[in-house]
């Protein structure tokens, strides 16, 4: 397809994303204007404002609510297709499975309210069960929505606590619709744009089994350097369009990185965010963060790292708190080419506190190797 052709696509996605966004908004705005004013009008002053308070409360409950019974749809459907535990996470609260047992870390990671990782099945011809696992979410929130609404809407006499339940069901069909329907939001694929992929592109297939692998085995205490160098074959360049099979890519830059082949690392970075295609943007942040330290414990060069480090990778690293590759980057940054000892001592501080909950220790042990050759290569240019 020309690039002429591209441009003049239609841009339905946009619009359904947007309809949907327009038609939740519509159905809350009705909900309060119509279908609570019957019981606004009968109440006090002293009434209406704990009434607005309870649908205020509702609002929020349901919407966290929702978000828990999303994820867990992908548990349940996974968990019946073939899938295992590995970790579930709603906000910063993570349940991961270490070492045969569940424990409570923190972890969260920008755009997402929670995530269901499972680690999957052997793939069957190149082929896993994707369907019911990438589309649980979307299924369980019209489930605990439809009945409820319906229910109310029946047999319910208008009052604060349908008002509450009405509230819920619209919550959880905008979840559905804006999951369920393929679409990208922000540059991420939602899980119903994961299910269409996947359906599509065998390619897709066997990167989407993967990551999952590749996290079973992080979760399991192994880091990216002990795994079979195959797994991060790089995709070609047609599939570098293609966002799940594109995280290969990040995985086989993130590999060398643990590995400690930092000039490697850096000259495959550079080579894949030329081509970066489908990669989301988290990602590219994370490699563009990846090069600064590359180029510190390489040439060091002044004009290089002030190109690697622009205002949009600062922004990233802030908005990225939670991450230790982040405070990685900002303090080595900020003690040895900014000369900063006070933003140092706040970075390593940010990392150590991120360090007592995360989720993978392994992962923390590679940081603090990658931290201790950057200073022992760095310490000469103070």
């Amino acid at each position: 397809m020309s690039e002429d052709k591209k441009k003049k696509k239609f841009p339905w996605k946009s619009i359904v994303m947007i309809a949907v966004f327009l038609g939740a908004s519509f159905g809350v705005g009705w909900f309060i204007g119509s279908v609570m004013e019957p019981v606004f009008d009968k109440m006090s002053k002293g009434e209406l404002i704990t009434g607005l308070v309870v649908i205020y409360i509702s609002f929020l409950l349901s919407y966290f609510l929702q978000i828990v019974v999303h994820e867990a749809g992908h548990l349940v459907f996974g968990l019946l297709t073939g899938y295992q535990y590995s970790s579930f996470r709603i906000g910063s609260f993570m349940w991961v499975k270490l070492d045969g047992k569940i424990r409570l870390k923190r972890y969260s990671m920008s755009g997402t309210g929670g995530q269901c990782l499972m680690a999957p099945p052997d793939m069957v011809d190149g082929k896993i069960p994707y369907v019911l696992y990438n589309m649980g979410g979307a299924i369980a929130n019209i489930v605990v929505s439809v009945v409820p609404l319906v229910i109310a809407l029946v047999f319910g006499k208008f009052s604060l606590v349908t008002g509450a339940i009405i509230m819920w069901s619209v919550i959880g069909l905008f979840f559905a619709l804006m999951n369920g329907i393929p679409m990208k939001m922000q540059g991420m694929p939602n899980d119903g744009h994961n299910a269409m992929s996947l359906g599509k592109h065998p390619e897709a297939m066997k990167a989407f089994w993967l990551q999952m692998k590749i996290n079973e085995q992080v979760a399991l205490g192994k880091r990216l350097r002990d795994l079979p160098e195959e797994w991060f074959e790089l995709p070609s360049k047609e599939g570098m369009q293609n966002t799940l099979i594109a995280t290969i890519a990040v995985f086989a830059c993130n590999r060398l990185m643990d590995l400690g082949q930092y000039a490697e690392a850096d000259e495959l970075m550079e080579r894949v965010l030329a081509e970066k295609g489908g990669m989301v943007g988290v990602h590219v942040q994370i490699l563009k963060a990846d090069r600064v330290f590359c180029e510190m414990v390489g040439e060091n060069r002044p004009e290089k790292l002030e190109e690697l480090y622009d205002e949009e990778l600062k922004k990233f690293l802030k908005a990225m708190r939670k991450s230790p590759s982040t405070y990685r980057v900002e303090y080595l940054y900020a003690k040895y080419i900014e000369k900063d000892e006070k933003k140092a001592t706040e970075a390593l501080a940010g990392f150590e506190k991120v360090a007592k909950t995360y989720p993978y220790p392994h992962e923390i042990a590679g940081e603090r190797e990658m931290i201790a050759y950057a200073e022992e290569r760095l310490q000469n240019n103070l």
